[in-house]
């Protein structure tokens, strides 16, 4: 399983095992960042989050049960071990688990599983940056400065960039599970402008827009 490079800023690690892949993209082997053993991502997985009936979302009862998802289990682990690690695991786990009741489908676009996957996203964004050398700063940090239209500005997580700036990131999950990576439909549009209006204008520093719910199911 390998990750697309996330802005072309790389650790020393990610300088190491970057592969160049038939289409010219960098990619790294995921497993390669995992802080925790799968045994141990699944065990957590398990012990937050739930498996099977836990879940009132069919799509999620798939995901959290099938060994065709073992992958992803493991990932969201390794993501969920870098939150607690870093301090904010309390509070994405709140918003993650209160969706846990709501009534889904085992459609490649149930809502409740997107959402889910909302959530779930800030914790893979801050965890893959740290993994190819940025830092974490924070989680949903307090921000005092403007949108465009003068309310105040939103991020989901600051990270510090190899270079030395400190970034403001939006974290969206767009799109339909599973569908082609060149598909831009009109929820990934909505939610990239959605992400942009929430930040900073003019920016202070450099920002980062994050999103993505393609991972593609095995079966």
């Amino acid at each position: 399983m390998t990750i697309p490079s996330l802005s072309g800023c790389y650790g020393a690690l990610a300088v190491r095992d970057a592969l160049r892949s038939a289409d010219g993209r960098v990619a790294i082997e995921a497993n390669d960042l995992h802080i925790v053993t799968d045994d141990e991502a699944r065990a957590l997985f398990r012990d937050l989050l739930g498996l099977g009936e836990k879940w009132k979302s069919e799509l999620m009862q798939y995901r959290t049960t099938s060994e065709w998802q073992d992958d992803w289990v493991v990932e969201v682990g390794n993501w969920l071990a870098f939150a607690q690690r870093h301090g904010f695991l309390d509070r994405l786990i709140a918003n993650v688990l209160s969706r846990r009741d709501a009534d889904g489908s085992r459609d490649a676009s149930d809502p409740i599983h997107r959402n889910i996957t909302h959530w779930l996203l800030q914790a893979m964004a801050a965890y893959y940056l740290a993994g190819t050398g940025w830092r974490h700063v924070a989680y949903e940090p307090p921000i005092t400065d403007l949108r465009s239209d003068l309310t105040c500005a939103d991020a989901d997580l600051q990270c510090r960039a190899p270079t030395g700036e400190t970034v403001d990131i939006q974290i969206k999950a767009p799109g339909t599970l599973g569908a082609p990576e060149n598909v831009v439909d009109a929820h990934v549009q909505a939610a990239a402008q959605k992400a942009l209006d929430q930040l900073p204008d003019p920016p202070l520093g450099p920002p980062l827009c994050q999103g993505s719910c393609r991972m593609t199911p095995a079966a």
